[in-house]
């Protein structure tokens, strides 16, 4: 009689008949262990696959990690030794820092206390979107488009009922653009800090440089001339100095990064605000 375990097997050939014996529970353990093989190779090589072609290292859109700017701040021996006492979470997010890797978000008050939850954004339509794009809350932004200095002058009551303790004021373009000169700019600009000192005593005023304009944007208005926008800046940089004011130069942002303007070449893309955000945020923490 034939074994339960196995099977016979006739095979023809040319010559003569062969009967095999083949073991039934050998024959399905090799198949399942032979399957696992194949299993555990297709899952090996699909790991391998996505680790090369999707792994952390890929760059985003809006990434800092080689902006010329961040190094440029990056802490000396000084710096760190002002910086003793900091906490565990805010070393993290110097390494982050000095790694090169992107610091801001939309939700970075959620990992450490926000440098920038006290400070108010006066100016224009190019502050006016910080809100837009949600990168600060409303009530931190007070833009205002077309926005000048005697415009801004006016919305006075308002921004002392917002009671900043630190206001980062971008103004000038439209002042610029309606063809100003830089003295009586200045004039104007001194006459609205003094209000803002005498309203506000306790508020710690930066005053931001004039954004320039892309090529295309110049040809179509000679006032956005790149030599009146250095003009107004050298200016700007002057009053601060005078009113013991901090200027903050915003041109090292945009240096080489043509592809951050909206098409009017006057305007910004959300990649810019994220930038903004993170090199004031930047400079501040470091300061």
């Amino acid at each position: 009689m034939l074994n339960k375990k196995t099977i016979r097997v006739r095979v023809k050939n040319s010559k003569e008949k062969k009967i095999i014996k083949v073991n039934i529970k050998r024959f399905f353990k090799s198949i399942i262990i032979c399957s696992l093989v194949i299993s555990f190779t297709g899952v090996t090589v699909k790991k391998c696959i996505i680790n090369k072609f999707f792994s952390n290292d890929t760059v985003q859109a809006y990434d800092v990690s080689n902006s010329k700017d961040v190094k440029k701040n990056l802490p000396n021996k000084d710096q760190d030794n002002k910086r003793k006492n900091i906490s565990a979470i805010d070393k993290k997010d110097l390494k982050g820092k000095e790694s090169g890797e992107k610091l801001y978000s939309n939700n970075s008050s959620n990992n450490k206390e926000d440098i920038l939850k006290e400070a108010v954004f006066f100016g224009d339509s190019i502050t006016e979107s910080l809100s837009f794009y949600e990168l600060l809350d409303e009530s931190q932004v007070f833009g205002i488009k077309g926005l000048n200095l005697v415009k801004a002058e006016k919305q006075m009551d308002k921004l002392i009922q917002l009671n900043p303790k630190k206001l980062f004021i971008l103004l000038g373009s439209n002042d610029v653009e309606s063809g100003m000169n830089s003295k009586q700019f200045i004039k104007d600009y001194k006459e609205l800090i003094q209000t803002i000192k005498s309203k506000i005593p306790n508020c710690k005023i930066y005053v931001q440089s004039i954004l320039p304009v892309t090529e295309k944007a110049q040809k179509k208005q000679a006032n956005f001339a790149i030599f009146r926008i250095n003009e107004f800046n050298n200016a700007l940089k002057e009053m601060t100095k005078d009113e013991n004011l901090e200027f903050v130069n915003l041109l090292p942002i945009l240096e080489g990064k043509s592809n951050l303007y909206e098409p009017d070449g006057i305007h910004f893309k959300i990649g810019f605000y994220n930038l903004w955000i993170d090199y004031l945020k930047n400079k501040l923490y470091l300061n």
